[in-house]
């Protein structure tokens, strides 16, 4: 694009000028300002012309390598798209030959296979007739000589044993006589008897049963009875007064901060100790007051404290070891104090 610039400027110098001769002739230096004003104009439309056209060689130059590429990639494609085609068509027709060539040399294989299996089954039937027709003959001679070995052996064995079959048929001819006869009444008199007995065995053991439940109701209500005796013995009443004894967790350590002697008192929630703060402050007021357990009573804690111990950690590593090893330094190791 064409454009135009104004530039202006003053031009300052000192000159020496003479000038005549006279009373006071001389020369003397004078300063000049000339005013110098430059307009300049550049003309670019030769060259705006230029790059247009490049421009416009460029787009067409851009224009025919694409239609180049394109053309080169649908050349690919096409000429792709048939090797594919031929390649697929050759395999598709090389394995069907191959399969057609293989189903009739198996058809062949199988036809004759076939014609030998039906020569094989006519070779079994001619084969299994023969046999029945042998069977026949073999098991027709041989079924005489086993229906008289059948008879022979029945006939010696009622020889052996007619002592027995003669007693059992006179068993079965005065069975059946007794009861055709007048003695059949008999029957449903021992019936009645017999059902009488059964039911006075019955009631009998249905009081031998009521006994029993009557017995053990009893001595259930006697030890009912004592175990009331003895609770009443050990249980203190309402309008009595008494000393209670509760487990309570007191101890006293060194703060590492600050280097103070602190205390924390720990009880059994179940207890209901009301404020623990009260408590806690009635064991340091009595500290003065405790004496020591021993005796058959420290021996008792010690056994309960043990017991507790096997019972919650029953485990056989180092951690439960190492908890258990505390416990007893914190309490098994020490004499046990009570208040007075």
């Amino acid at each position: 694009m064409s454009y135009s610039r104004r530039y202006s400027e003053t031009v300052s110098k000192t000159v020496t000028v003479s000038y005549p001769s006279s009373q006071n002739g001389g020369s003397k230096s004078v300063t000049v300002s000339i005013p110098v004003d430059v307009n300049i104009h550049v003309d670019t439309i030769p060259f705006d012309s230029s790059i247009i056209s490049c421009n416009n060689n460029i787009d067409l130059l851009t224009t025919s390598v694409i239609a180049t590429e394109a053309a080169e990639i649908e050349s690919r494609w096409r000429n792709s798209k048939k090797i594919a085609k031929s390649v697929v068509n050759g395999f598709f027709n090389f394995t069907r030959s191959e399969i057609s060539q293989q189903v009739s040399e198996l058809t062949t294989r199988v036809d004759a296979t076939l014609i030998h299996l039906s020569e094989l089954s006519k070779s079994v039937l001619d084969k299994k007739r023969q046999m029945e027709v042998d069977f026949n003959r073999i098991s027709s001679r041989y079924v005489k000589v086993f229906e008289d070995l059948d008879k022979e052996l029945s006939n010696r064995i009622f020889e052996i044993d007619k002592q027995v079959y003669q007693f059992s048929k006179n068993t079965l001819n005065a069975t059946k006589s007794f009861f055709d006869g007048t003695l059949a009444n008999t029957i449903t008199i021992t019936n009645k008897e017999t059902t009488s007995l059964q039911s006075k065995i019955y009631a009998a053991s249905s009081k031998k049963s009521a006994y029993d439940t009557i017995i053990s109701a009893k001595k259930f209500l006697i030890e009912q009875n004592d175990l009331n005796n003895t609770l009443k013995k050990n249980i203190y009443n309402d309008s009595n007064s008494g000393k209670i004894y509760l487990p309570v967790c007191y101890f006293e350590y060194q703060a590492i901060e600050n280097k103070k002697i602190e205390s924390k008192i720990f009880v059994q929630k179940s207890m209901n100790f009301g404020d623990v703060s009260i408590l806690k402050n009635q064991i340091q007021e009595n500290k003065t007051n405790w004496k020591k357990i021993s005796g058959d009573n420290a021996k008792s804690i010690n056994i309960f404290i043990n017991e507790q111990l096997n019972k919650h950690y029953n485990g056989s590593d180092s951690k439960t070891s190492r908890i258990i090893n505390l416990i007893q330094k914190l309490t098994l190791d020490e004499d046990y104090m009570i208040l007075k």
